[in-house]
């Protein structure tokens, strides 16, 4: 995603440079990103549009296979108790660590410390799986500003294929519906 910020700074301004800090937050997932940079402030006094400026590039990760494989409609279901998920997650500066949730129990915990290329973390896991609709939730951080993350929904069926009903939350199980 790119965007672009127009500044205009006071005529009073007298400094060379300004800071600015760039805060941007995803609504639905706990993604956040915020980044510090310094500008130069004779362009923006002058008016002049200054080159683009690069701010780091969220983490991006990448499931690049699921055992047993999906399949059923849609590709997402599988008759097995449990699948092992493989996946990698790449940014342009560095991976500090990654974590899962299987639903809302965290699953997994990987630290990418001592890693020979910090910029790119392999991973497995494998994720347990209850009947029904299963949501797993992979989030790589970058540092404690920058979390990027990629969502897995599997459907786990009977070995026949028939559905399987998804568990009721703890919530309605004790009357909350």
């Amino acid at each position: 995603m790119k965007a672009e910020i127009k500044i205009r700074l006071l005529p009073k301004f007298k400094g060379d440079s300004f800071t600015l800090k760039v805060m941007a937050q995803d609504a639905d997932f706990p993604v956040f990103f915020s980044k510090e940079a310094v500008f130069p402030a004779t362009a923006a006094a002058a008016g002049a549009k200054p080159g683009p400026v690069a701010f780091d590039r969220m983490p991006l990760v990448t499931i690049t296979a699921v055992e047993p494989p999906l399949s059923g409609k849609g590709g997402g279901a599988v008759g097995a108790a449990s699948v092992l998920v493989k996946g990698v997650v790449e940014d342009d500066a560095s991976v500090e660590d990654l974590y899962v949730y299987a639903d809302d129990t965290k699953i997994f915990y990987q630290s990418n410390k001592g890693a020979q290329d910090p910029s790119k973390m392999p991973f497995e896991f494998t994720a347990s799986l209850h009947g029904g609709s299963n949501v797993i939730l992979v989030f790589a951080r970058q540092d404690e500003n920058t979390t990027a993350s990629a969502r897995v929904v599997i459907r786990r069926d009977n070995p026949d294929g028939t559905p399987m009903p998804t568990p009721k939350k703890k919530e309605e199980d004790e009357g909350g519906e």
